[in-house]
């Protein structure tokens, strides 16, 4: 409802502005790229406003946080013919350098708690000053008119807590304590998020781009 409501405000604006699709099933997504994208002179649309095909899967298989990036934006934007933007993000552990990192929204299964639980349950014998970790995010732009692709990126560092704080946020948002904001992402609202995150940070050089 938040991402139509969203739609809804950015479209009446102003019927000549160009649509920009934001390419991600992710729901949780959607209210901070929205946020960040604030003010931008696009008519926003989602994944709910375009017609996709029965059966149309974006696998992402890539080793980089801009590979995955990237084959969302162009496989929706294709699809749609629409200016698309995308992003793929990681959380990465000083303590475990080979863990998450891009394969983070798949490294754990089950449920968001359980994601959560499955982490903090491998970093149980880690002491406070070696849970040192930041989330990356890369921010991929693909337009159909020229077949060119742009990319802006972000990072934030910060702690991982010891227990989930809060309820806001998705993902290890409840785990991840923003050195900049001094609480943990569940914590925050998505002002306060958006201000300091890894994705907001690539959002602003989105828009600046």
């Amino acid at each position: 409802a938040a991402c139509r409501l969203a739609t809804t405000v950015s479209t009446t604006k102003s019927n000549s502005m160009r649509e920009l699709l934001i390419a991600t099933g992710n729901k949780g997504k959607i209210p901070g790229l929205l946020e960040g994208l604030k003010g931008a002179p696009f008519v926003f649309k989602t994944l709910n406003d375009i017609s996709i095909p029965e059966g149309l899967e974006v696998e992402e298989p890539g080793t980089t946080y801009e590979a995955h990036a990237i084959i969302k934006a162009f496989v929706y934007g294709k699809h749609a013919n629409m200016l698309a933007l995308a992003d793929d993000s990681g959380l990465e552990l000083d303590a475990f350098p080979e863990a998450m990192g891009v394969q983070t929204a798949h490294y754990f299964e089950g449920t968001r708690a359980e994601r959560v639980e499955q982490l903090l349950d491998m970093m149980k014998d880690v002491p406070a000053e070696k849970r040192t970790c930041r989330y990356h995010d890369v921010i991929a732009m693909y337009d159909p008119v020229n077949d060119k692709v742009r990319f802006a990126y972000g990072v934030t560092e910060g702690i991982l807590a010891t227990e989930p704080l809060g309820e806001n946020g998705f993902g290890f948002d409840q785990v991840f304590i923003s050195n900049d904001l001094g609480k943990a992402f569940g914590e925050s609202t998505v002002e306060e998020t958006n201000s300091v995150s890894h994705r907001g940070r690539a959002l602003k050089r989105a828009k600046e781009v």
